[in-house]
C-alpha cells in the first residue's frame, strides 16, 4: 500500500530534520575542541585564557570547564537562531556571536584587567558576562533603531493634492554600517568621524572599543539628524533634492554656506555662477580652501542660529549646537573643489 502524501511530507520532513541534527553535533562538537583556540587575538576573552595558561592562573580542568560552558551557551544560541543546521557560515557565525558577547562582558566586568579576567572565570559562570554582553548589544540596537527612524526628513505638501517627499539624510555607506550592525551585529568602520567615508570589510562586535566606537557614530548620525530638523529645510527645491544622493546633509550645509557666504540668505539651491562666485571671492586662490574670513562669518553665523533657536524655543540642550558648529568646520574643510 502507497503512502498517503501527508505521510511522505512527514517522513521527508523528519529524514531532514536528522540530517540537519547531525550537521549540529558534528560542528558542536567542533566547537568543544576549538572555542578557545581559532578566535581573534584580539578578542579579551582569548587574551584572558592565553594569559592563564602562561602563568599558571588556569589548569587544563579550568579550561575544559570554560570551553563547555562556551559550547552550551553557544548551543542554546544556535538551536533558537539558525534555521539550517547544515549551512556551515550560519553555524560558526551564532557560535562566534556567543564567543564575542561572553568576551564583551568579561572585559567589562574586569575593567580590561587580565589577571582579574581569569580569576573572575574561576568564581562566576560564562553565562554571567554572556548576559552582560547581550545588553551591550541590545543596547547598541536600541541606538541604531532611533538613528534609524530619524534618519527621513518628510518635506511638507506643495499643495493639497501633492504627496510629500522624503529626504534622506545618511548616505548610503551609513545607512549600510546601520543595517550591518542591526542585522548581524557586526561593523563595517574602525573609526567614529563626523561622517562615514571609507568601510571594512565587516567583524563581529567583539570588545568594548567596538562597542564605544559604535555609540560614538551613532551618536554623530542622530545629532546630524536632528541639526538638519533644525534647519528651515521646508522650502528645499524638489530639484535640488535629486542631486544630493551622495552625502545629502553634507550638500545640503555646503549650499547653505555657500548662499549665506554671498548673498546672506537662507538658501539650498547653488547656481553655476554661484560656484564660480563663492571660489573667487571665498576661497584661496593657492589651495582653493575657504578663506579665514569666510570661515569665522560662516561659524559665526551657525553658532547665532542655534543661540537665538534656543532662546525662541527655550531649549537649554547645548549637544546640537556644539555638533552643528563642528560639523560646519567638517563641511567647510570638504568645500575644497565643490
Amino acid at each position: 500500500m502507497t503512502l498517503t502524501w501527508k505521510k511522505k511530507m512527514r517522513r521527508r520532513r523528519d529524514k531532514g530534520e536528522s540530517m540537519q541534527e547531525k550537521s549540529f553535533v558534528f560542528w558542536e562538537d567542533k566547537l568543544k575542541q576549538n572555542a578557545l583556540t581559532s578566535y581573534d587575538p584580539r578578542i579579551f576573552l582569548v587574551r584572558v585564557i592565553s594569559h592563564g595558561i602562561d602563568t599558571n592562573a588556569l589548569s587544563d580542568t579550568d579550561l575544559d570547564s570554560i570551553n563547555e560552558q562556551i559550547a552550551a551557551i553557544s548551543h542554546i544560541l544556535v538551536r533558537r537562531k539558525v534555521q539550517d543546521f547544515s549551512s556551515q557560515r550560519e553555524i560558526i557565525n551564532t557560535l562566534a556571536d556567543a564567543f564575542c558577547l561572553c568576551s564583551i562582558g568579561l572585559e567589562y566586568g574586569s575593567m580590561g584587567d587580565l589577571l582579574k579576567g581569569a580569576q573572575l572565570l574561576l568564581k562566576n559562570k560564562i553565562v554571567k558576562f554572556f548576559q552582560i554582553g547581550n545588553t551591550f548589544i541590545n543596547k547598541l540596537h536600541r541606538k541604531a533603531d532611533a538613528a534609524r527612524e530619524t534618519s527621513v526628513f518628510v518635506l511638507p505638501k506643495r499643495d493639497f493634492f501633492s504627496m510629500p517627499h522624503e529626504l534622506e539624510l545618511y548616505s548610503a555607506l551609513e545607512k549600510q554600517f546601520i543595517a550591518t550592525l542591526l542585522d548581524e551585529s557586526k561593523m563595517i568602520i574602525n573609526h567614529a568621524d563626523m561622517e562615514i567615508e571609507i568601510t571594512v570589510p565587516p567583524q563581529l562586535i567583539g570588545t568594548l572599543v567596538d562597542i564605544a566606537i559604535a555609540e560614538k557614530m551613532l551618536d554623530n548620525l542622530a545629532l546630524r539628524a536632528e541639526y538638519i530638523h533644525s534647519l528651515q529645510i521646508d522650502s528645499i527645491d524638489l530639484e535640488v533634492m535629486l542631486d544630493i544622493e551622495d552625502n545629502p546633509s553634507r550638500k545640503i550645509t555646503q549650499a547653505l554656506m555657500i548662499n549665506l557666504a554671498l548673498h546672506q540668505r537662507i538658501r539650498f539651491r547653488v547656481e553655476r555662477e554661484d560656484l564660480a562666485n563663492f571660489r573667487n571671492v571665498c576661497c584661496d586662490s593657492t589651495d582653493g580652501k575657504v578663506n579665514d574670513a569666510t570661515k569665522d562669518f560662516l561659524l559665526k553665523w551657525i553658532e547665532n542660529y542655534f543661540d537665538n533657536r534656543m532662546l525662541e524655543f527655550e531649549e537649554d540642550d547645548e549637544s546640537v549646537k556644539k555638533y552643528a558648529i563642528e560639523y560646519w568646520k567638517y563641511c567647510i574643510e570638504k568645500l575644497v573643489g565643490f
